[in-house]
């Protein structure tokens, strides 16, 4: 696992808040229970929208697009992991 990245089992025990940055054609299949969504494309201009004293846990199809988002909330001061495997991942768990 890398430093950004965090398991299902630490993500669920962290109370964080799940973003998915896929896009909203994914997305409309299904997604996390009570997360937010914006788009990795949209997150340099709507980033403010997150609160910055929660983890934030970035999710995309595969874990790509979350780990460049999760880098991304970091270098603005926030607290962000990417969840490994990405959302496949937590779908067949």
């Amino acid at each position: 696992m890398k430093p950004l990245e965090i398991s299902q089992e630490d993500a669920k025990k962290s109370k964080g808040i799940y973003l998915d940055v896929r896009r909203n054609d994914e997305r409309s299949n299904s997604h996390i229970e009570n997360d937010l969504h914006i788009p990795t494309k949209e997150l340099e201009d709507r980033y403010d929208e997150l609160p910055k004293n929660k983890l934030i846990i970035t999710y995309c199809g595969g874990g790509s697009r979350s780990l460049y988002s999760a880098l991304f909330l970091q270098a603005k001061g926030y607290k962000a992991k990417s969840l490994t495997g990405g959302y496949r991942s937590y779908k067949s768990e």
